[in-house]
């Protein structure tokens, strides 16, 4: 989605239409035809490619691949693997915000990836941590109360390493690069062993990306805006397109609803 909106923005002005970003207001938002939405607006939790975009324009990663499909730093500043291959150290940006006010840090990556790791999770990542120091016992239903996961270290708030017991080729891309960061203050009534509190709130994404959600239903599709709360300076310029519908689009009736102008691109 992210390419998609890149891409956009240069379409319009290559054939010297209206730019992105006017005060033109059919310019300003643009209208994408997506077969279906659920509603799984949650990085650790979505599994359907079309609630991706929409996760894709409110969430950042550690590192995001850029279009030479190179990994480049995103919310993390940087990283170092250990001598040994078994530890990974990334260095957070300071200064980014979620999209509610509240600061970014190193407990928001450690919440993410514990949630992840939690006997009780059910996502389509449950297998990213299972390499960790500790997992197996972290990820016991028996446990009465939480264990410590020495796989997972808070350094400082802006510094958190993770560390495998064996070394292994693909730590980096499993922990930069595979699920997007979620907010530790969002979800407070989250415990050990019981996501549903994390689950509950897959309709209201809260995250670091240029865009907020305004809206979602399951007939007019979900709505985003710019988020006043992004971090330009440290994350990227961002989007000119100030809004953004992505809008259920029957196959039978997409064609026609491109060429209506109801919709801007599939």
């Amino acid at each position: 989605m992210k390419k998609v909106l890149s891409l956009f923005c240069i379409g319009l002005m290559a054939v010297s239409l209206v730019g992105c970003g006017s005060s033109d207001k059919k310019s300003s938002t643009l209208t994408v035809g997506a077969e279906s939405l659920t509603g799984t607006f949650s990085p650790i939790y979505y599994s359907s490619s079309y609630d991706g975009y929409a996760v894709d324009l409110v969430y950042n990663k550690l590192g995001e691949y850029d279009v030479n499909n190179k990994l480049q730093p995103s919310l993390a500043e940087s990283w170092t693997v250990s001598d040994d291959a078994k530890s990974v150290t990334f260095k957070l940006k300071k200064g980014i915000k979620f999209s509610d006010g509240t600061d970014f840090n190193a407990k928001d990556v450690e919440f993410t990836f514990k949630v992840v790791s939690d006997p009780s999770y059910d996502g389509r990542y449950a297998g990213t941590t299972q390499y960790l120091s500790g997992y197996a016992n972290y990820n016991n239903l028996e446990n009465k109360e939480e264990p410590e996961f020495p796989g997972i270290k808070v350094v400082d708030d802006y510094t958190i390493t993770f560390t495998t017991d064996e070394a292994r080729n693909d730590s980096l891309t499993a922990y930069a690069a595979s699920f997007a960061i979620i907010s530790k203050e969002q979800f407070k009534d989250y415990k050990y062993k019981n996501t549903k509190a994390v689950k509950d709130l897959i309709k209201e994404p809260i995250g670091t990306g240029p865009y907020v959600m305004k809206k979602w239903d399951a007939g007019s599709g979900a709505s985003f805006t710019k988020n006043e709360n992004y971090s330009a300076k440290q994350l990227g310029e961002g989007y000119e397109i100030e809004n953004v519908i992505i809008k259920p689009t029957k196959m039978t009736t997409e064609y026609q609803e491109l060429e209506s102008g109801n919709i801007d691109i599939l």
